[in-house]
């Protein structure tokens, strides 16, 4: 058994090395040429040839070959001609390869299970309805029987009927082939072809490999897929690489538009479609390399790529090419034109998409895109529809992370042009976070953009704005932005501008649809005044310096409210710019404000615009508290540049030293007290001033010491004035009034324009009591008064009380009032209750409170005159001297005695004024003048029993023919002594005083009837004497009384034992026994 096993293998192994001999020998036979089987070629001819008749196959020979070793030994037919029913050839191979069926020869057939092509004319062709055809063959010579009959038998299901029923592959080696576009009239040229085809249960699997010839370049592109017979579907995968698609522009002018992407293109396609030629899809999978894109109108331009990729797929029955994914990178140099942008563009170095492409309703639509700016992002949708007047844009972006310094890259100049312009130079640092916007519009053919709407809104942090340069900027803002095709609004909050925090603020622009467009800033600033002063007087604005205020010297808390309102231009000028600031104000001080005071604790709202400026609130002016309305126009023709209104209640003292009154009527002299003002300042164009005041002088105390009038404290009085001014000096005094308690008075007055000082005052009218009239009042240089009144009334009551004496009562210093000179032409003068004197004329002076010079003229009673004259005397003394027509009239006129009718009047003494009250001693002599009811006289006669003589008092009168009364007055006494008065029927003495001060009198004489006869003997020599007892006017026969109490109920009293004795006799009665008591008299 050993042995037989042994024996079997050395048989196998003899004739393995035999065949292996045999295959070797076989081998080296095959590579010294090919083998003749022109035996096989009838059955191979029948094999191969159509079985409907369509086509036979005529070949030259039939060989075996060797074709190295990956395929070893190859049947091969030369020079094979497909030769169609009319006898052409319909194609030509110029050499063939097949293998047999080894199935098919155990069924005694010779099939071809693989057929190969070598070198062969191929024609692809694209017909015009897009179907496909193949052929063999170039130009119109190319015939497509022969391979539609290949491809159609290799589409059916394999199968044993038929000798190509076991056929599974067929290959195409080295194929010159020519793809013929007849849609776009374009031909390409492929040599050395490769087509590998291979056939299964479900259809047809091939490979196809071919070097396009393109503009004397080779591009490599392969073809993958198959057929399948239940979809009847291509489905094929084409992968190529380096082709650049602008150089098919040549081949046909259908393909210029190829010239646009001059780029080196990748990738893989995979293709579904139909054996008609219809495409159902195609995905798609490509990349490029460096190059350029040239964009078309309208917003041609040429990009330079640094490649591109696109992923997606095109739907042949929608007619869309959907992009899941487009990436353009641009590299970091790149940017991009966008439409209407004239030339501006806009930095992009990538660029990544999705989204759709309809060719049959000529729309794109963007899903998604994400776009690197160069730092900043921007994110966006995007649909362009081709229409009649352009393409329809519609979408919607967001661009983040833009530094505000180049905003200006990628906002173009003509989008909105004034407010882009504004926007760029005026916003700097910081960064705009995100920028929303949505677009509807229309990119015309001429590559204008016709937006129909747009909004949006942006944010904006830690933004620098310079509203109005060189202002001073706002730091440190953020902000958001809202915009619409005809405004764009910016809302700021936060940071600070020259030291102060910003309250927020708004930026709108508006008319962005229209030839101008404007500007509206609205800023609010919180912090120090003078720091806020500092940005309104900034250039250009200049406010705080127009109105006067140095804001280095201005301190206090404010909130300012400031808007800008102007058109966006090149070349803008401050007169184009309408500005208003508000201003509410706290804890304000501002030195030399105000008419040069300071304005302290001030609570103001100020406002100020390109008209001017207004302020008002509670301040303390200098020391003087109240509310202040101040007003400046910025109108250079405006009459009135600036009013200041001040409202508050003031002392005399502010009224003379802080507001420059010191004058009259507002001197110290004239009024003293707490005063209610309403004082208006107004500045005017000329540089000169006006000061219009209403007062209210209700608490305080005012005096007129020319005219002897005072009102105190809580009487009601106001006084209006209007003044004119120079440097702040009062020049004229154009208007005043006074409404006091019963006093009324209208006037003007002058002032020295070299000193400022008062010159005149002029009285319209001065109405007080029984005093009517006007005059004027001029000062004089060592403070005293030149006064002239003239006028229809005049009381001289408070003065005639002083006429004669030191003024009585003396200010707390103990110094006289002022020095007065007056001037009079009067209707009437009052000096008492019911006295007048009318028609009077004159003049009076009073120095150091004395009246020292007096020249009185007028007439009292029935047109007598009178006449009142105070002149200087020895040592310094006056001369008194009062002269009357009536002496009844005169002295009933000045109070002294009511009881007397007609006489002539003279008076005459002397001042003292070395003495305190000037004490006066002199005389008044009266002379024919008659006594009517006078009660005390009637009451002594009527005891003497003298019937004759009480009746002439009580009818006619007393006839008396002489007074003599010599007298003093001082301290408010009337001394008289040894007065006499003497007619026809009576005589009397008088000696005693007077109490002026209390109207106390004290007074005895002697009353002598009968006194012409009487007093005769009493002037006989010796005798006389003592007849008359010495008494001076004293008769033989007289009586003796007494007269004391008050003037208005005198104690009479007489002496029984005197009456009727002689004077001798009188004197020791007198003394001896008591007087009788005769009661009172009343008005004496």
């Amino acid at each position: 058994m050993q042995r037989a096993f042994r024996g079997l293998v050395q048989l196998l192994g003899a004739l393995g090395a035999g065949v292996a001999i045999l295959f070797v020998l076989f081998a080296w036979r095959l590579s010294t040429g090919p083998i003749s089987l022109a035996f096989l070629s009838p059955y191979v001819e029948k094999a191969l040839s159509a079985p409907d008749g369509s086509f036979k196959l005529r070949f030259d020979d039939t060989i075996l070959t060797w074709a190295g070793w990956e395929r070893a030994v190859d049947v091969r037919i030369l020079n094979v001609r497909a030769i169609g029913p009319g006898g052409a050839a319909v194609a030509v191979v110029p050499e063939l390869s097949f293998s047999l069926s080894a199935e098919a020869l155990l069924h005694g057939d010779i099939a071809p299970r693989s057929i190969e092509l070598f070198r062969p004319s191929l024609q692809i062709v694209r017909r015009r309805d897009a179907s496909l055809g193949v052929a063999f063959g170039t130009g119109d010579a190319a015939s497509d029987v022969v391979a539609i009959a290949l491809l159609s038998r290799l589409a059916e299901k394999p199968d044993e009927a038929g000798p190509l029923g076991y056929l599974s592959r067929i290959s195409v080696r080295e194929a010159d082939l020519f793809i013929v576009d007849q849609k776009l009239d374009t031909t390409w040229h492929a040599p050395s072809t490769e087509v590998n085809l291979r056939r299964d249960e479900n259809g047809i699997d091939g490979e196809l490999s071919l070097n396009l010839e393109i503009q004397k370049r080779l591009a490599h592109v392969t073809l993958l897929g198959g057929y399948r017979r239940e979809s009847g579907r291509l489905d094929f995968g084409i992968e190529f690489s380096d082709i650049v698609p602008a150089v098919f522009s040549k081949l046909s002018p259908k393909l210029g538009g190829l010239d646009a992407v001059g780029v080196p293109i990748g990738g893989t396609l995979l293709v579904s479609m139909t054996l008609d030629g219809t495409i159902e899809a195609v995905d798609f999978d490509l990349r490029s390399g460096a190059g350029r894109l040239d964009i078309p109108a309208p917003i041609a331009q040429r990009l330079n790529v640094k490649g591109m990729a696109a992923f997606g797929r095109y739907l042949g029955q929608a007619d869309t090419i959907e992009f899941d994914e487009f990436v353009l990178d641009l590299g970091k140099d790149g940017s991009v034109l966008l439409p209407s942008a004239n030339g501006h563009r806009v930095p992009l170095m990538r660029l990544q998409a999705r989204g759709s492409l309809s060719t049959a309703t000529t729309r794109v639509d963007i899903k998604s895109a994400e776009a690197a700016l160069g730092g900043a992002t921007l994110q966006a949708r995007l649909q362009l529809i081709e229409g009649k007047k352009g393409i329809a844009v519609k979408g919607e972006g967001t661009i983040k992370n833009v530094p505000v310094d180049h905003v200006g890259a990628y906002w173009p100049k003509p989008w909105g042009v004034d407010a882009r312009d504004w926007i760029v130079a005026n916003l700097s640092d910081g960064t705009l976070l995100e920028a929303r916007a949505e677009i509807d519009a229309n990119l015309l053919d001429d590559g204008k953009l016709d937006i129909a709407s747009l909004s949006g809104d942006m944010r904006l942090e830690d933004v620098s704005v310079d509203y109005l340069a060189p202002m001073p900027k706002a730091h440190g803002v953020d902000g958001t932005i809202t915009f619409d095709l005809t405004k764009l609004d910016i809302a700021l909050s936060g940071g600070e501008l020259n030291g102060l925090a910003s309250g927020g603020g708004t930026l709108s622009f508006t008319g962005l649809d229209q030839v101008d467009q404007f500007l509206d800033a609205d800023l609010t600033l919180q912090g120090d005044l003078g720091r806020a002063l500092e940005v309104i007087d900034h250039e250009p604005l200049g406010l705080a310096s127009a109105i006067g205020i140095d804001p280095k010297t201005s301190k206090g808390i404010a909130s300012t409210r400031m808007r800008l309102h102007f058109m966006l231009e090149h070349g803008l000028t401050m007169e184009r710019v309408q500005v208003t600031a508000a201003s509410k104000m706290a804890d304000v001080t501002v030195f030399d404000a105000i008419i040069g005071h300071d304005i302290r604790n001030g609570e103001l709202e100020l406002r100020v615009d390109n008209k001017g400026m207004a302020v008002s609130g509670k301040v303390d002016l200098g020391t003087m508290p109240g509310t202040l309305e101040w007003q400046k126009t910025f109108d250079e023709t405006a009459p009135i540049s600036g009013t200041y209104i001040l409202r508050g209640a003031v002392n005399d003292d502010q009224i003379r030293k802080e507001l420059g009154l010191d004058f009259a009527p507002f001197s110290e002299e004239f009024m003293q007290g707490a005063i209610g003002t309403e004082i208006r300042w107004d500045v005017l164009a000329t540089g000169h001033e006006k000061m219009t005041a209403t007062l209210d002088l209700t608490q305080a105390s005012l005096t007129l010491p020319q005219f002897g009038w005072s009102k105190q404290p809580g009487t009601e009085g106001t006084a209006q004035i209007e003044l004119a001014l120079q440097d702040r000096k009062v020049t004229e005094l154009s208007a005043f009034s006074i409404a006091a308690g019963d006093l009324t008075a209208q006037g003007s007055a002058a002032f020295d324009l070299e000193n400022g000082k008062l010159a005149r005052v002029d009285l319209d009218r001065i109405a007080f009591g029984r005093t009517d009239v006007k005059g004027a009042l001029i000062p004089g240089k060592d403070g005293g008064w030149t006064v002239t009144v003239h006028g229809p009334s005049f009381d001289f009551s408070p003065i005639f009380g002083n006429l004669f004496t030191l003024d009585a009562e003396l200010p707390d210093d103990d110094q006289p009032g002022p020095d007065l000179s007056f001037s009079i032409e009067l209707d009437e003068v009052w000096i008492g209750s019911a006295s007048e004197i009318k028609k009077v004329k004159g003049t009076l002076a009073r120095q150091n409170g004395i009246w020292r010079s007096v020249r009185l003229n007028g007439n009292v009673g029935d047109e007598k005159e009178i006449e009142l004259l105070v002149e200087p005397g020895p040592e310094g003394n006056r001369l008194l001297t009062i002269l009357g027509d009536d002496a009844g009239d005169t002295l009933r006129t000045f109070g002294y005695y009511d009881n007397m009718v007609g006489g002539s009047l003279k008076i005459t003494g002397m001042f003292d004024d070395t003495i305190d009250d000037s004490p006066l001693r002199g005389r008044m002599s009266v002379a024919d003048f008659h006594i009517i009811r006078a009660p005390a006289l009637t009451h002594l006669v009527s005891i003497l029993s003298l019937t004759g003589i009480v009746d002439a008092l009580q009818g006619q009168g007393l006839a008396f023919t002489e007074l003599e009364v010599p007298f003093t007055r001082h301290e408010g006494v009337i001394t008289l002594m040894e007065a006499r008065a003497n007619g026809v029927s009576l005589g009397f003495t008088a000696s005693g005083k007077i109490y002026s001060y209390s109207d106390i009198v004290d007074i005895e004489g002697t009353l002598v009837p009968a006194y012409a006869i009487n007093s005769v003997l009493g002037n006989i020599p010796v005798l006389g004497k003592i007849f008359s007892g010495g008494e001076k006017g004293g008769g033989i026969f007289a009586a003796t009384y007494k007269i004391t109490g008050p003037t208005e109920s005198p104690k009479i009293e007489v002496n029984p034992l005197s009456v009727l004795a002689p004077g001798f006799l009188r004197k020791l009665f007198g003394f001896l026994e008591g007087r009788e008591d005769v009661g009172e008299t009343p008005n004496n």
